[in-house]
């Protein structure tokens, strides 16, 4: 393991267990990148507040930038579960939301961010999924087998 990114991992625990955070030790060249890489960005700004002083001011302008974003986007998945849940529950359709947009209400700090919206259906109804997604703007982007995706406005993936 690389040391930066033993040190991303030392940022996520501390900002995890709510305990002082490194940022001062911090190789921001190669952590930001490796973050980003991996949505994480939001994770180290909302657990370590405290610690934020001690932040180059362009690695605080990011994470924070990075923070505000995640919750921009948790709001617009939100409305899209919402949207969703009311189109095929009006449709009949049988459906579980799963994985983070379940979960995210368990996880310990804010800001964990969800790159998509996870469902459980039956593959005999994806036409009529389909059409309930293109009803709320949505379009197609992938299908492999069992496995649909759509794209709902602003930038919602499904």
């Amino acid at each position: 393991m690389q040391p930066y990114e033993e040190q991303l991992i030392a940022l996520l625990r501390g900002a995890v267990r709510k305990e002082p955070v490194p940022f001062e030790a911090a190789d921001w060249d190669r952590v930001l990148p490796a973050a980003r890489a991996h949505h994480l960005e939001p994770l180290i700004f909302n657990g370590g507040l405290e610690g934020l002083r001690l932040m180059p001011g362009p690695v605080w302008d990011e994470l924070s930038r990075s923070a505000a974003c995640a919750v921009f986007r948790e709001v617009q998945q939100d409305h899209a579960a919402q949207m969703i849940r009311e189109r095929l529950m009006t449709a009949e359709i049988p459906h579980v939301l799963l994985r983070g947009a379940v979960l995210k209400g368990d996880y310990p700090i804010p800001g964990r961010v969800m790159a998509d919206l996870d469902y459980l259906a039956r593959v005999e109804d994806y036409p009529k999924i389909q059409r309930e997604m293109e009803k709320l703007g949505g379009r197609l982007e992938h299908q492999d087998g069992g496995h649909f995706s759509f794209l709902l406005p602003p930038e919602v993936l499904v």
